[in-house]
């Protein structure tokens, strides 16, 4: 996705290379639609690792066992839940900003578990959003810090290491910020698995503490 916002930018510099406006149109159209792909790509592997992350949790010693083919099937059920659920979190946020920052702030904290919950209880949408909201409810505080901790911890150094890399290409060749593209992307990737699974452990240490 980074590769393609790359490519979008330079083409836009460069006058879309010559382009027809009709061509620009198409072109700006694939480069969207790819995007988008992409996106709904991300949250069938987010729905697949908080599978895993769900396994674990209930069979630590790894004595459940399913196959990767098994999950890949299991989360692709979830995107469209996990999409519109999105798109719903993201317009009560929005609604409560606009009241006051904090509100919104507070409601993202409370519904954080949605996905988990989605993809753990089979329950999404509306009823998602409410069941993350009653869990986290008395520990809005707690969950806060944590996540922060998850957040800087794991995406930091990652984070770090690619600023540094695109500031050492910048003004280089072209192919080297593509390169710090994939890099980034190679990076990030892992941290945010690593990072998914951190909060569906934190999803059940609250669940064990509201039991």
């Amino acid at each position: 996705m980074n590769m393609l916002s790359t490519v979008m930018e330079w083409n836009k510099e460069a006058g879309f290379m010559g382009f027809t406006e009709t061509q620009q149109s198409m072109f700006t159209l694939m480069v969207v639609a790819m995007i988008v792909l992409f996106a709904v790509i991300m949250l069938w592997g987010g729905a697949c690792v908080l599978l895993v992350g769900k396994k674990l949790v209930h069979s630590p010693a790894g004595r459940n066992r399913t196959s990767l083919v098994a999950v890949a099937r299991e989360g692709r059920s979830f995107i469209v839940p996990l999409l519109l659920t999105q798109l719903l979190r993201f317009c009560f946020t929005l609604l409560w900003s606009l009241l006051l920052i904090i509100p919104g702030i507070i409601y993202a904290i409370r519904t954080t578990f949605y996905t988990i919950i989605i993809v753990a209880e089979d329950t999404a949408y509306r009823a998602a959003l409410r069941q993350s909201i009653a869990l986290v409810r008395g520990h809005t505080w707690s969950v806060l810090w944590r996540l922060a901790v998850i957040l800087i911890v794991i995406y930091g150094p990652p984070n770090l290491l690619s600023l540094l890399g695109y500031w050492l290409v910048e003004g280089m060749h072209d192919s080297a910020m593509l390169t710090m593209d994939v890099v980034d992307a190679v990076l990030n990737a892992p941290a945010t698995i690593i990072a998914l699974l951190a909060v569906v452990a934190l999803y059940d240490e609250l669940k064990s503490r509201n039991a």
